[in-house]
């Protein structure tokens, strides 16, 4: 999901049943879809989300972007900066870890 006013690129889970509710939060709250992938075992997207967040924070040493207080939501420590992550860059990585299952 992506923010512009925050400037910032979100990652995040949602189960089958939920999926629809948790974007419709996050959209109330200004946020957009960008990509969707659909995963047969919740701990494969578990996997994915873990090695895109280890790469934004420790490859690429990106910070959470946006704070706690303004996802009341949640979901801020998936966030990162469109100043430092790219989003095609990003939808690459996702396939590149989804492609490794």
């Amino acid at each position: 999901m992506r923010h512009d006013d925050f400037r910032a690129l979100k990652i995040g889970l949602s189960a089958h049943r939920l999926r629809m509710d948790r974007v419709r939060q996050h959209r109330k709250y200004g946020w957009e879809l960008v990509r969707r992938w659909d995963f047969d075992l919740g701990a494969d997207a578990r996997e994915v989300e873990q090695a895109v967040l280890r790469w934004w924070r420790d490859d690429l040493g990106v910070s959470d972007a946006v704070p706690k207080a303004d996802m009341p939501q949640g979901g801020s420590t998936e966030t990162a900066s469109l100043l430092w992550v790219d989003v095609d860059e990003t939808i690459r990585r996702v396939e590149l870890e989804t492609a490794r299952l």
